[in-house]
């Protein structure tokens, strides 16, 4: 059987497998054996995320986040992501916009308002920042543990939790990925 005769499945399944086995150079001979149409298919594109994080190449993963939403839009984690490539990428107004375009598909969803307090308060945006933080808690009453970091201080947000399997958490007061 030729190169061009293979099943893309098979091409994309093997680049897998590559990945996960960490040859690089197999994984991507695999991957740009597709063509075009069969490289945007969801299976693949999930191939191309991992690789895209593991390098972070920023500009590649965003719109490969973008192109994930559109086959899963139900999923937080794709908003997550991309916010966060646009943190990399542009600004913290970039990164609210990513999220403040999905609030109304994630009405529920705290950690959303949670990483914009978090991008707002980095930035040095207080009233944003404490706007976004009131949405969270008027949400998830317990998606905030709130204390004092010192006695005659006022409390303060500490710990968000990963409510959508983003592997992205809130510390203290940052918008700071850690991938589990």
């Amino acid at each position: 059987m030729s190169g061009e005769n293979i099943n893309p499945f098979w091409r994309i399944w093997r680049a897998d497998g590559y990945r996960k086995l960490e040859m690089e150079e197999e994984c991507m001979r695999e991957l740009t054996a597709l063509t075009d149409s069969e490289s945007k298919t969801e299976i693949a594109l999930e191939v191309w995320f991992e690789i895209h994080l593991g390098n972070e190449d920023w500009e590649s993963l965003y719109e490969t986040v973008q192109l994930l939403a559109r086959f899963q839009p139900v999923e937080v984690k794709w908003v997550n992501f991309e916010s966060f490539c646009a943190f990399q990428l542009f600004d913290v107004w970039e990164a609210s916009k990513a999220i403040v375009r999905a609030l109304p598909r994630f009405p529920k969803v705290a950690e959303l308002r949670l990483l914009l307090h978090s991008l707002h308060l980095d930035a040095g945006h207080g009233e944003t920042a404490e706007h976004w933080l009131a949405e969270a808690i008027r949400i998830d009453p317990q998606a905030v543990s709130v204390e004092a970091t010192e006695p005659d201080e006022a409390s303060a947000p500490v710990r968000g939790e990963d409510m959508g399997g983003t592997g992205f958490t809130l510390y203290h007061d940052s918008f700071q990925g850690r991938r589990w």
